[in-house]
């Protein structure tokens, strides 16, 4: 069985501390748990049972935003960024400059993407309503000004799907209201009008005017819905669109650019004051790959990871969502890998500021659109609530000898970086529990992780992992390894379950896991260099180990695995 002994372990028994002791104010199903993987939500649901809770809530990011959005979408792979860092697939266009790339996921993922969308969201609102009056037969039921003031300011609560459900009672009551006096003047009007007809004229001359009694009278309802479906009837990603094509501007030159001219729903005046304009060059960038990318993404139906809180947002705001989420509080683990925008969007949608937030900065991989300073974090996202931030020091998940070899890797980070992490202090102090060895070649190498394997499963150790850098290098493993046994799994990350046994699985698809015995499959300074996320990496695959670690590595060992 998986074993977890870290910040998981904790936030599953606060959970059972909390349903226990304040089981007045807490049931289970008003918790919710956010998990990085279905791999490692699976562990957690044979896990709660064990501690006598049952019907918590458990997703992953993509799944919960799914079900908030309503609509099918083909999310990328969590991971797809990162991998193409790790192999350096960068798209042609930007290879020279994939920084542009990464603050691209960074600025999506901020405080200030999302207050661009709340003044885009100010723009629709404030031009939502049609600019004419509620009429009906020439006779003024409700002016443009009364409508859009309940629109913009009465009903500004609700969201705009709400608010028209408002609107619409206040129109219903107007008309019933003035109904009998329009009807009045109607029946004075057919009477003047079929005077002087005769036969199947005035015959049909009556029947109109009976038409449009019977409206006011019995259908009433009928012609107030017909006049709101002149508003708007677009989904979260059609306004998400309309936001990159015809709000977000830069400036090329101090000229507009990139701005779509032919906008039915927009006034002429629109440049003037409500969009965003970008004159700073290194933004100017950002801006135009984001629209570019996203754009093209959307067009094929698809959205990456840091398009979800932006299409949340905007739907919440919008038009809600179908099922109220009743939730007091929220686990969030592996913390570190989520931006300002998708903590927020979280705090709104479930209206809680009640969280357990858990995660460390050493395994930041996704450092490009993650948490780098927890307490900048805790004022930006909580500084108005009550928060308790505590440092977890100890760590009882591996060896006094691994962690000494994990904690060198880490402090290879430049000191800009590793200024906000702890490094972990191990209790257990057992010794022969790492093994480093140089191999001649891949050959010589694979019958080492397998010699080593049988090994390990002589020794009863049941789960065994065999860690790659990337998914690539994982399945070239897998392909010899399999001449060799037939008891490995490949994990590629859509996996929903773990039965222990002996996994290959790359370096960032292990973060969060645990295995009695970890094997580096090749350590050298090509896989392993001097980046800030090579050396995450690697502090990730060493902290997987419980009780062995082995290092094998062809040519020259990693710089940072020197003491």
């Amino acid at each position: 069985m998986l074993q977890v002994v870290g910040k998981t372990t904790i936030a599953l028994h606060r959970i059972a501390y909390l349903i226990y002791n304040y089981e007045k104010e807490f049931r289970p199903d008003e918790f919710m748990i956010i998990a990085p993987t279905k791999f490692f939500l699976n562990y957690i649901s044979n896990i709660l049972p064990d501690l006598g809770v049952n019907d918590v809530k458990q997703y992953t990011f993509e799944d919960f935003a799914y079900n908030v959005i309503g609509k099918k979408l083909k999310i990328s792979d969590n991971n797809e960024k990162l991998v193409m860092i790790v192999n350096n697939e960068i798209d042609s266009e930007y290879k020279e400059n994939i920084d542009v790339i990464l603050q691209e996921s960074k600025f999506k993922s901020s405080i200030r993407f999302k207050k661009i969308i709340d003044k885009y969201l100010r723009y629709i609102e404030n031009n939502y309503i049609p600019k004419a009056d509620f009429c009906f037969n020439g006779y003024i039921i409700m002016d443009y000004k009364e409508i859009n003031e309940l629109f913009t300011s009465t009903y500004n609560m609700y969201n705009f799907a709400m608010r028209i459900n408002e609107i619409e009672k206040n129109l219903i009551y107007e008309f019933r209201k003035k109904s009998d006096k329009i009807v009045e003047e109607l029946k004075l009007e057919r009477s003047k009008a079929v005077e002087n007809l005769q036969g199947e004229k005035r015959i049909k001359v009556y029947e109109e005017y009976e038409k449009k009694i019977y409206l006011i009278e019995k259908d009433y309802k009928k012609i107030v819905k017909n006049y709101l479906k002149q508003l708007h009837n677009k989904t979260c990603i059609d306004y998400y669109k309309d936001f990159l094509e015809n709000y977000l501007v830069v400036l090329d030159n101090n000229k507009e650019v990139n701005i779509n001219e032919n906008l039915s729903q927009f006034e002429d005046n629109r440049l003037n004051e409500k969009l965003d304009k970008f004159a700073d060059n290194e933004l100017n960038e950002i801006i135009k790959y984001l629209k570019k990318s996203t754009l093209r993404n959307l067009s094929n139906n698809e959205v990456t990871f840091e398009d979800l809180a932006p299409l949340m947002y905007l739907q919440y705001r919008i038009a809600g969502i179908k099922e109220k989420c009743k939730i007091k509080h929220v686990v969030i683990d592996e913390a570190q890998d989520y931006g300002e925008f998708q903590f927020d969007v979280l705090k709104t949608i479930l209206n809680s500021n009640s969280m357990t937030i858990l995660g460390d900065i050493a395994q930041g991989v996704h450092y490009y659109r993650g948490i780098e300073n927890w307490k900048r974090f805790i004022d930006v996202e909580f500084n108005d609530t009550n928060v308790t931030y505590t440092t977890l020091h100890k760590t009882y998940r591996t060896t006094k000898e691994i962690m000494d070899v994990a904690n060198s890797v880490i402090n290879k980070l430049p000191k800009y970086e590793k200024e906000f992490i702890v490094l972990g202090e191990p209790v257990i102090d057992r010794k022969n529990s790492i093994n480093i060895q140089k191999q001649d070649n891949m050959k010589e190498l694979i019958m080492s992780v397998n010699s080593r394997v049988d090994e390990y499963l002589k020794n009863n150790y049941k789960s065994i992992a065999i860690i790659g850098k990337d998914m690539k290098e994982c399945k070239e493993i897998y392909k010899e390894i399999a001449k060799l046994r037939n008891d490995v799994k490949l994990i590629q990350g859509k996996d929903s379950e773990y039965n222990a046994g002996i996994s290959i699985v790359p370096s960032y698809l292990a973060k969060g896991l645990e295995f009695d015995c970890v094997i580096i499959a090749n350590a050298n300074k090509e896989n392993y260099g001097n980046s800030s996320l090579d050396i995450k990496l690697l502090y990730v695959t060493i902290t997987r180990a419980m009780s062995k670690l082995d290092v094998f590595y062809v040519g020259e060992m990693s710089e940072l695995l020197a003491v």
